[in-house]
């Protein structure tokens, strides 16, 4: 059945306005984000506090957010174990995924961490930790 003119129009504005509706969503979102991320008293609050916000941003069920620490050529980040506070810490280098990332200042996609010659592919140095996955019950 061919719809006229008039119809297929309007389904085009109709599906035109949808986008526009999800994107200016998407731009609230990301502006409220940042709003709280310059607020924040210390890098805690952004890490910690935060991350719920930016999970939802970006519709992700898991997320690591890592702070450079130039001083030590390292990238660290924390995170909470029922109510502790605990930290993690890598060296800026090539054998990590995070560590890749900082030390080329470029990001990475990568469709399984599991596959060593995916990694290698990227960098002869690059290795996935499974120790995190391990713990986390999490792949």
């Amino acid at each position: 059945m061919n719809l006229p003119n008039s119809a297929r129009n309007d389904d085009a504005t109709r599906a035109t306005i949808s986008a526009l509706e999800r994107k200016i969503l998407l731009q609230k979102s990301l502006h409220e984000i940042t709003y709280q991320i310059h607020a924040a008293q210390n890098i805690k609050q952004i890490i910690v506090d935060l991350k719920d916000g930016i999970l939802k941003l970006f519709d992700a069920a898991m997320i690591t957010i890592y702070v450079a620490e130039t001083k030590h050529y390292e990238i660290y980040s924390l995170f909470l174990s029922g109510s502790t506070l605990n930290e993690i810490r890598l060296p800026i280098n090539n054998k990590s995924i995070a560590g890749f990332v900082a030390n080329n200042k470029r990001s990475v996609n990568i469709t399984d961490a599991y596959n060593e010659k995916e990694l290698k592919a990227i960098h002869e140095e690059l290795v996935f930790d499974r120790s995190w996955d391990q713990k986390s019950g999490i792949r």
